[in-house]
């Protein structure tokens, strides 16, 4: 199975730690366990980066300041957008992109969207739908519709290569929800559907 966030080894205790504090606010006791990592503190497995930076993504985006994302968004697709594994990190730069550059996360949509095909991780999927839908959520406001090349195995995939924006948003919104409610139930917490709502 795909090993958790949390109880792999010790760096990434300090990372599932930092996002902890994070999700509750509280930045500066996050930045103590991450700065243990950042300045090679404690030895580092192949995650415990990736899996950092997108805690710290996660944070600034959902409280509105870009500006702060910037570094974590450019670290996360300089390390993951070549590796299927890390399709949960490209969702959340998906969701960065929705608000920084559209036209950017419109060409990393159309060259990851085919990692989602048959994939048996829900969550990477839950996250890369989630950044999908923030993507053309936003873009919906600015254009109605879009050309795209993308694979024939998409569900909403059309021959003339034409897609509706605000159609496509709700599509991966659905998608997105389906998901995350199952998690929910599952694990008897609303966090999926809240992060659904934040994003």
């Amino acid at each position: 199975t795909k090993p958790d966030d949390r109880f792999d080894c010790y760096s990434c205790e300090h990372a599932y730690a930092a996002r902890l504090y994070l999700s509750m606010g509280q930045k500066e006791k996050a930045d103590t366990y991450s700065e243990k990592v950042e300045k090679g503190i404690i030895d580092v497995c192949d995650d415990t980066f990736p899996n950092l930076w997108s805690y710290y993504l996660e944070y600034f985006l959902f409280n509105g300041d870009i500006a702060s994302a910037v570094p974590y968004a450019r670290k996360l697709y300089k390390k993951c957008n070549n590796d299927q594994g890390d399709l949960r990190h490209i969702g959340k730069v998906l969701q960065y992109f929705a608000y920084k550059n559209t036209t950017k996360g419109v060409k990393l949509f159309q060259k990851r969207l085919e990692w989602t095909n048959g994939i048996w991780d829900k969550q990477a999927k839950f996250y890369f739908y989630t950044g999908s839908w923030a993507l053309f959520r936003e873009l919906s406001k600015k254009k109605q519709s879009i050309e795209m090349e993308l694979p024939e195995e998409f569900a909403q995939w059309r021959k003339d290569g034409i897609y509706e924006t605000s159609l496509l948003a709700d599509w991966f919104y659905k998608e997105s929800e389906t998901i995350a409610e199952s998690f929910d139930k599952r694990n008897g917490t609303g966090f999926y559907m809240e992060y659904l709502k934040r994003a």
